[in-house]
């Protein structure tokens, strides 16, 4: 049996509302008018029921019932199902319209009222919350690095026991700068040779250092800014997919090997609550991760990144619109690379000049600077956001505008 409904022309806000089914073909009784424009504070439309009403259930085991179809306004139906159970009686009845953002509850005409204050307290908008983050990473780096060519050619006719030595040990630049297309060589080349009679004497005598000191410094700064719900968690992210090979052995000669994608960058959880009028209670939690180095993937021997991360956790309270500082995320990476001539590198300060050192140091720290700010009110974003107000927040609104005419007059 199909039909809609015609709400009584006089609604009262005490006494329930019954709901007039009529049959397909039969024009419902009583006032022929379409429905109010305005029924609780909601436009309705010709043939399509209001936003709320109440109707009294006449057979069943829940006969004499209340049944009220509740439209909800911020919160969602299943949350606020969830709250109603602590009120609600053994019998009531809790029915989830998610098409039409409806609930549909059957309750005793004596707990009925109940659960109805519950909802005018739960079912509000929520505080909007902006959070505004600054990402700062400082990025310190050092580097020196020295390498040497020695020639020695004495003449055969002189009576020495080492003729002739030769010995290379370039730093790892300058062997880079020999590759095909690539930049010349970044550094000092000092060249020292044996000339006129000492080339007599001690032989031809050839010496070349290579040195190169380097030194960085920068300032990566993110800023993004995102607006959640109070008490919703919100994730800023600035990151790359780094590709990772895994090796699986199903067999002889069978190997299957998948890709997977890890992120490696900042992230960073807020999750603010709104706590009275002035406070938030913030947690945050920033994980920062970065390569560290690379190693030979015993399966597969191709190389596979190490990944080092760096992270902490905290909740604490803050005024609206204070700032958050949280840092410390320190990495520090130091590297040498040494390779010498045996024996004779060993030799203190001489060995230098039989060998090459490649020293790295890297300092990075990671800031972050927050800055949450309660953006409105409950009802002022329910005016934002074109929402209905409710009769006593239309009253309240027409007192102080009222008001204000009034002291404008004086």
């Amino acid at each position: 049996m199909a039909g809609c409904a015609s709400p009584p022309a006089e609604p009262t806000p005490d006494a329930p509302q019954e709901l007039v089914i009529a049959q397909e073909g039969v024009p419902p009784a009583g006032d022929p008018d379409p429905p109010p424009t305005d029924f609780v504070d909601f436009p309705t439309v010709e043939g399509l029921l209001p936003r709320d009403f109440v109707m009294e259930e006449g057979s069943g085991d829940l006969k004499g019932y209340l049944t009220r179809f509740y439209r909800v306004r911020s919160q969602s139906g299943p949350e606020l199902e969830a709250i109603l159970k602590n009120w609600k009686t053994a019998k009531a009845r809790i029915v989830q319209v998610p098409q039409h953002n409806m609930m549909i509850i059957t309750e005793t005409r004596e707990n009925l009222p109940v659960l109805e204050r519950v909802l005018e307290q739960v079912d509000v908008v929520p505080p909007q919350v902006e959070i505004e983050a600054r990402v700062i990473e400082i990025l310190e780096s050092d580097g020196y690095e020295y390498g040497f060519e020695l020639l020695v050619d004495r003449a055969p006719a002189g009576n020495t026991l080492l003729r002739r030595y030769g010995g290379q040990f370039n730093s790892n630049s300058f062997l880079q700068s020999l590759t095909p297309s690539a930049a010349p060589y970044q550094g000092a080349n000092l060249n020292f040779a044996s000339v006129g009679e000492v080339v007599e004497k001690f032989g031809d005598f050839e010496f070349i250092i290579r040195a190169l000191e380097t030194e960085g410094y920068a300032e990566i700064v993110s800023s993004p800014r995102i607006v959640c719900r109070s008490g919703q968690k919100a994730l800023l992210k600035t990151a790359i997919k780094l590709p990772i090979q895994d090796f699986f052995l199903q067999g002889p000669n069978n190997t299957r090997i998948t890709t997977r994608y890890e992120n490696v960058g900042v992230n960073l959880e807020v999750t603010p609550t709104v706590v009275g009028r002035d406070a938030i209670t913030v947690d945050v939690k920033p994980l920062v991760s970065n390569v560290v180095r690379f190693e030979l993937s015993p399966s597969g021997g191709i190389p596979v990144p190490v990944i080092g991360e760096r992270s902490a956790a905290t909740r604490v309270d803050i005024r609206n619109g204070e700032l958050l500082v949280i840092g410390g995320l320190l990495d520090r990476q130091v590297r040498t690379d040494k390779r010498q001539v045996p024996l004779l590198g060993n030799i203190p300060f001489l060995g230098k000049f039989f060998g090459s050192t490649d020293d790295f140091e890297q300092r990075t720290n990671v800031v972050f600077v927050l800055r949450i700010r309660i953006l409105t009110s409950a009802e002022k974003a329910r005016r934002a956001r074109a929402i209905p107000l409710t009769r006593g927040e239309k009253v309240k609104l027409q007192e102080e505008s009222s008001d204000d005419d009034g002291d404008e007059g004086k």
